[in-house]
């Protein structure tokens, strides 16, 4: 079954808009961060390389239409720095992840902001799991509010006297 243009309107900005959630995270996690702290921090090394995989992965799924529309974002650089960090990860040049980082991530969140500025995506869809986590708060919301017996059935609030 073909997806309507708007189906895939959806999907191509469901994509970037993981791409631009992975961006900001990378900029939130380097911000004022020199190439020795990063090399010192497995842990922010491990995080930016699997933010850049995520990237690349969503750019994987980005159509040639949507390209033309975002020419300032590079998407077969992109690729190509996922499909590295992915099959050589045993070879991976920290230095210029550290360089994609201070030159890159930069300018794809601009182009990303304008672009959902201009084309702002459309609303997400409830989960089902979001729906019954919704129901459920509405529910204990409502009995917390209401006056009645928290437990039906039970004896709160009356008085009982034995052996009448």
């Amino acid at each position: 079954m073909k997806s309507s243009p708007s189906d895939e309107a959806h999907t191509q900005g469901k994509y970037l808009a993981d791409m631009l959630e992975s961006a900001v995270a990378i900029q939130q996690y380097m911000q004022d961060v020199s190439f020795e702290g990063f090399w010192d921090d497995s842990l922010k090394r491990d995080a930016v390389t699997y933010r850049i995989n995520i990237i690349g992965e969503a750019a994987k799924h980005i159509t040639r239409a949507t390209e033309k529309a975002l020419p300032e974002i590079p998407f077969e650089m992109i690729r190509g720095m996922r499909n590295r960090i992915a099959h050589e990860y045993d070879h991976i040049d920290y230095r210029k992840v550290w360089g994609v980082t201070q030159d890159h991530i930069g300018p794809l969140i601009a182009a990303l902001k304008r672009h959902f500025l201009a084309h702002p995506p459309p609303p997400l869809v409830e989960t089902e799991i979001e729906r019954v986590r919704a129901h459920q708060k509405k529910a204990i919301q409502e009995a917390l509010e209401s006056n009645s017996d928290p437990l039906p059935g039970s004896n709160k609030g009356k008085s009982h006297e034995r052996g009448h």
